[in-house]
């Protein structure tokens, strides 16, 4: 059966499934703080976690979204953008070269 434990995808999301994705001034809340979260973090020293971490502090103390990650739970604790093993299956059949290389982490 499929559960939390055997996921491959790592997903990031703005906001929990009951709240509403906000935007300031045309840019998505989320995608600002993850951008500037980005541009500050040493790729391989990041977590999953402690990039969701980062982003949903980053929305202050009384936010009215709140970013989520959905994946295994092993999955919580490794190095941001690394693929999980068995990752270039990932990728659709007749999808192009590059969907492929990308989900193997060549991209």
């Amino acid at each position: 059966t499929r559960g939390p434990a055997t996921m491959k995808e790592i997903t990031f999301s703005a906001c929990r499934a009951e709240q509403v994705a906000y935007e300031t001034d045309g840019h998505g809340d989320f995608t600002r703080h993850a951008v500037r979260v980005l541009g500050e973090a040493t790729l391989g020293r990041l977590t999953n976690e402690g990039f969701l971490k980062q982003v949903y502090a980053a929305f202050g103390a009384n936010p009215r979204q709140e970013p989520t990650l959905d994946c295994a739970p092993a999955m919580r604790t490794r190095a941001l953008f690394r693929p999980h093993a068995g990752a270039a299956a990932a990728a659709p059949a007749g999808a192009p070269n590059g969907a492929r290389a990308e989900a193997a982490g060549a991209g």
